[in-house]
């Protein structure tokens, strides 16, 4: 019987979608100029930022590159989620574009960026949080879109999502351990909301009163047992992020633990019902799926398949392609066929794995 692990290790990537290119050497200075840092790699070819969003590639049938996209959100991470950052000198305006393009790129319903959000792992762990938060963002993001979040409401909640742990950076070396917490250190950890709002108020006040409000409510959960305040009326970009925030440290790896299935993270999110909203929930399932774009699947054929489209619909059955007969042959570009799982009712999928792109 052929290994699924084994097979999807001899899965070449598909050469026109390229990872990003996260080890850039040249990024954005908080004040909005591009400046240079030792020890990032190679020069980069573009700018980090653009100093506006580029929302003409967020119109109708524009090409949007997801990968370009996610290095801008990654660079800019590298800079504001770092001690010692002068935040009171920090260019919104920055944020903003960044958050935008992303809002602009999921909106237009393109999946790219959020398969990259879902499958794409730097395996450096000094990269967690910055990583974290950028796959936190576009996620509530997707969460917005299915709940019909106008483009000013998704940025807004883009950019709660996107700095919703910015306190976690005076904590990276207690995240980062490689056990878990002890009851005395996680009492420590959770102190990173009140660090989080002194440094956001620091920020310029375009960022508003709502991010500010959600940045602190996000580990509040609707049955009062959340932090620091135990609330139950938690504010609404909250409570999408809060969703979007489990979900994300679940499915990727921690030096701790391996990752869940996504079967077991959305079981853990199910059988906490009382904490979390179960409209954005349904959302959740809605846009990303059982099997999430981009990760690969064992179908009951034994074929093995990449998921390229959601059925909202059917979220068991996705669009597939596969890619890997049944005797574990990798097949030729004609050979590869897309299959609508919710046109054939005899064909399921057996197994998920998210695909580990690591650097």
């Amino acid at each position: 019987m052929v290994e699924f692990s084994k097979i999807l290790k001899k899965i070449k990537p598909e050469a026109e979608r390229p990872e990003p290119d996260i080890e850039q050497k040249s990024h954005v200075d908080l004040s909005g100029k591009a400046r240079q840092q030792e020890g990032f790699g190679q020069q980069a070819k573009k700018p980090a930022i653009s100093p506006r969003p580029s929302m003409e590639r967020a119109t109708p049938g524009a090409e949007i590159d997801a990968s370009r996209i996610y290095e801008k959100m990654f660079a800019l991470s590298k800079v504001l989620f770092f001690p010692g950052v002068d935040y009171n000198k920090v260019d919104t305006s920055l944020i903003v574009a960044a958050v935008a393009e992303a809002a602009g790129a999921v909106a237009t319903g393109d999946e790219r960026l959020t398969e990259l959000a879902l499958t794409y792992i730097i395996e450096n762990e000094q990269y967690y949080l910055l990583q974290h938060s950028v796959n936190v963002c576009v996620i509530s993001l997707q969460i917005g879109v299915g709940a019909g979040y106008e483009m000013g409401r998704l940025i807004e909640l883009g950019i709660a999502a996107f700095l919703h742990d910015i306190g976690m950076t005076q904590f990276q070396n207690m995240a980062n351990l490689s056990r878990r917490l002890t009851h005395e250190e996680y009492a420590e950890i959770k102190k990173h909301v009140e660090v989080g709002d002194s440094l956001l108020k620091k920020i310029h006040g375009s960022l508003g009163d709502t991010v500010l409000a959600a940045q602190n409510e996000i580990h509040e959960r609707l049955d009062g047992s959340g932090y620091p305040a135990g609330k139950r009326n938690i504010n609404e970009y909250a409570r999408i992020i809060a969703i979007a925030d489990a979900f994300e440290s679940m499915i990727h790896p921690r030096p701790f633990r391996q990752r869940y299935s996504i079967m077991d993270v959305y079981k853990r999110i199910f059988g906490q019902k009382d904490k979390y909203d179960q409209a954005f929930i349904k959302i959740l399932v809605d846009r990303v799926g059982f099997f999430p774009n981009g990760s690969f699947v064992q179908l009951n054929t034994k074929e093995v398949a990449k998921v390229v489209r959601q059925n909202p619909k059917s979220p068991l059955r996705p669009v597939v392609r596969v890619q890997v007969a049944e005797d574990g042959r990798q097949l030729y570009e004609d050979e590869i066929k897309e299959i609508d799982l919710s046109k054939y009712p005899t064909i399921h999928a057996k197994k998920c794995f998210l695909e580990e792109t690591q650097k």
